[in-house]
């Protein structure tokens, strides 16, 4: 039994016609079958997404008669593109012990009574810091007052990186002082 081919033959036929795919896959009971055989096994072997695409190509009007397997397998290696195969699942996630620890101190450290949440915006270390820093303040207060207070001592508690992004923040709020 090949469900495949048989499939396969049935939309041949809806789209080239009965005469079409007879004259093409014409011969005797022994012939049929091994055609039917050999073109199962392709189709097994060929990709679902690449059998869709060389479908469409044919309905679309891709050629006139049913193609032969040769012809099939060149159309197939036409839409087989490496590039929109879907990428394979990720590997399940295991947290390894060295991974634990490390999670496990962080955390740790989050309940310590006095540890303070916004650290990174009171001493930024880099521009990506100070970026986010200028977008919460306008809907933080906590934010807004830290950075009110860079603006005011030239960025006294910022890394040199940080102090490059606040230069022209500075340089923004003096020019709509001053205006």
């Amino acid at each position: 039994m090949n469900p495949y081919f048989n499939r396969l033959i049935q939309r041949f036929t809806v789209l080239y016609g009965q005469q079409k795919v007879a004259s093409v896959f014409a011969g005797t009971a022994e012939q049929q079958e091994a055609t039917a055989q050999a073109w199962e096994e392709q189709l097994r072997r060929t990709d679902v997404d690449v059998i869709k695409s060389v479908l469409n190509h044919l309905a679309e009007g891709g050629m006139d008669w049913p193609p032969n397997l040769a012809e099939w397998t060149k159309l197939c290696k036409q839409f087989r593109h490496e590039e929109h195969r879907p990428a394979l699942p990720p590997p399940p996630k295991q947290i390894t012990e060295a991974g634990r620890e490390i999670i496990e101190s962080a955390v740790s450290q989050m309940r310590t009574a006095g540890f303070d949440y916004l650290h990174w915006a009171k001493y930024p270390k880099s521009a990506q810091a100070i970026l986010l820093l200028a977008r919460g303040a306008k809907e933080d207060t906590r934010l807004a007052d830290i950075l009110a207070q860079h603006i005011a001592d030239g960025g006294v508690n910022c890394q040199p990186e940080a102090k490059k992004q606040l230069a022209p923040i500075i340089e923004s709020r003096r020019v709509s002082v001053s205006v």
